[in-house]
C-alpha cells in the first residue's frame, strides 16, 4: 500500500470513528435531576411516583398496586421503560414543587397529571 493510500485509509477511519462517536452522543438520553425524588398525585394522594437518581423508579398506590420502571429524559419528554410493556414517551414540566405529566389516551386525546413533590 502506498503512503498516499495509507493516509486516505487513515482519514476514512478517522471520519468513521468521529461519525460513530457523534451518533452515540446524539442517541444518548439524560436524567433531569429535578425529577429525582418522591412525587404524590395532587388528585389521588394514595398514588406515589418515585424517580431514583440511577434511572429506576416505581409507581405505587397505598392499596398495594405497584410497578417499577426505568426512566430517562430528552428535552421536555420523559421516556418510561416498563418491564413487558411498550416504551412510553410523555411530555413533562416542573413548576416549583409541581410536576405535570401529559399522557395520550386511547382516543387520541391527552390527559395531564399533576404531582406535588413530597
Amino acid at each position: 500500500m502506498t503512503e498516499k493510500a495509507k493516509r486516505i485509509a487513515a482519514l476514512f477511519l478517522a471520519i468513521a470513528l468521529m461519525g460513530a462517536a457523534l451518533t452515540m452522543v446524539a442517541g444518548c438520553t439524560s436524567r433531569d435531576a429535578d425529577l429525582v425524588g418522591t412525587w404524590v398525585s395532587a388528585d389521588d394522594p394514595s398514588w406515589v411516583t418515585v424517580f431514583n437518581e440511577d434511572g429506576t423508579g416505581t409507581h405505587a398506590q397505598s392499596w398495594g398496586f405497584g410497578t417499577s420502571f426505568e426512566w430517562s429524559t430528552s428535552g421536555d419528554s420523559i421516556r418510561w421503560d416498563y418491564p413487558d410493556f411498550p416504551r412510553i414517551d410523555s411530555p413533562y414540566r416542573i413548576s416549583g414543587d409541581a410536576l405535570y405529566i401529559t399522557l395520550e389516551d386511547e382516543g387520541g386525546g391527552t390527559t395531564t397529571f399533576r404531582y406535588i413533590r413530597d
